[in-house]
């Protein structure tokens, strides 16, 4: 139930998008605001760790726009939809757990 090496690295950069974004376009001078963005840019940030790496999908469901949609460098492209499916790695059948999907790739030489 762990989001590929992919999805973590659009989630990164979605995430430092929204914090550069907000704070550059949403800045008042001398404003407390920007620390509270930060903040909760950060904590979105780990929370999404967390939920990962728990398998816990009501992360996504509760903080992906219904319309997201995430790109990376190999040319992929995600929905929140999609995502929400690749997170369905263990099941549990009779009684069992089972894995029923997973994905690897090669590094980078």
């Amino acid at each position: 139930m762990r989001f590929t090496k992919s999805t973590l690295v659009v989630l990164s950069l979605a995430l430092a998008t929204t914090a550069f974004s907000v704070l550059t376009f949403g800045k008042k001078a001398g404003s407390i605001s920007d620390k509270g963005a930060v903040a909760t840019v950060t904590q979105m940030e780990n929370d999404s760790v967390k939920a990962d790496t728990a398998g816990d999908t009501s992360y996504v469901e509760r903080n992906y726009a219904d319309n997201f949609s995430g790109g990376s460098s190999w040319g992929n492209w995600e929905t929140k939809q999609s995502i929400l499916a690749d997170m369905d790695t263990f099941v549990r059948q009779d009684g069992l757990w089972k894995q029923v999907a997973s994905h690897s790739s090669q590094l980078a030489k």
